[in-house]
């Protein structure tokens, strides 16, 4: 009997068409960065881990570096609205 690690598959299948709206919104406003999306991912989170607020970061690194640097609330990307300026050195 063959036992999947993972099915992705079976848990994609049920938010597929949602998984997609949500792509299309974003695609269709072209706010890549920042913008409602990440907004409402911000206040979800928040929420379901019943904190004030919370920060999407861009990558692992990038949450690992502001909690390294103890920066995180300071310099929130979607709180700051630095277009195209990073608060955390590079590297």
């Amino acid at each position: 009997m063959k036992v999947p690690l993972l099915d992705l598959e079976a848990q994609y299948r049920p938010i597929r068409s949602r998984i997609l709206e949500a792509i299309t919104r974003v695609c269709d406003s072209q706010r890549f960065i920042l913008g409602p999306e990440v907004e409402a991912l911000e206040r979800e989170l928040a929420r379901q881990i019943g904190a004030a607020d919370a920060v999407a970061m861009s990558s692992g690194n990038r949450g690992r570096q502001a909690g390294t640097l103890g920066v995180a609330a300071c310099f929130s990307f979607s709180r700051a609205r630095t277009s195209g300026l990073s608060a955390m050195p590079d590297g």
